[in-house]
């Protein structure tokens, strides 16, 4: 998936650019929910904080497993998906969430970034895979998906 960088920007984007340009669900009517799926409870505040400018209501699951069940009772506009964790895994969190509620969006985050697991990732289901090195490309993907497709029932 390509992200479009700002002019001049060469390597990550930075996050001024994140948290001062617009996106397609900026207006106060839009509700967007994101799921965040991380077993670091500072991952997951960090991800609130770059994400706030896009969301209305977060939900936080520290595994997959409890993602599973969190994604069917609360049906977030977005999943944000962590790879490596105990038990089920984001890889795996994902193929099984894609298989019950087949347009979910769902982004994988790594620390692990390398083409087997963007593959993997893809496989999936998944929409992207952003390094957590590069959080502020999560933002620009999100922006650039929108979040203006229905999900179902």
């Amino acid at each position: 998936m390509n992200i479009t960088r700002p002019a001049g920007c060469t390597g990550p984007i930075p996050l001024e650019y994140f948290s001062t340009h617009k996106h397609k669900c900026s207006s106060t009517a839009d509700q967007v929910k994101i799921m965040i799926v991380d077993d670091h409870a500072e991952m997951r505040r960090l991800l609130r904080s770059v994400l706030a400018p896009l969301a209305t209501e977060f939900t936080e699951c520290n595994d997959g497993a409890e993602a599973e069940l969190s994604f069917a009772r609360e049906r977030p506009d977005w999943t944000i998906m962590d790879v490596v964790m105990k038990g089920v895994d984001g890889i795996e969190a994902t193929r099984r969430i894609k298989a019950r509620f087949a347009d979910a969006r769902i982004v994988i985050l790594t620390q692990h970034d390398s083409p087997p697991v963007r593959q993997a990732a893809a496989s999936a289901g998944a929409l992207g895979c952003v390094s957590k090195d590069s959080l502020a490309e999560l933002g620009v993907l999100l922006r650039q998906e929108g979040s203006d497709r229905p999900r179902s029932p």
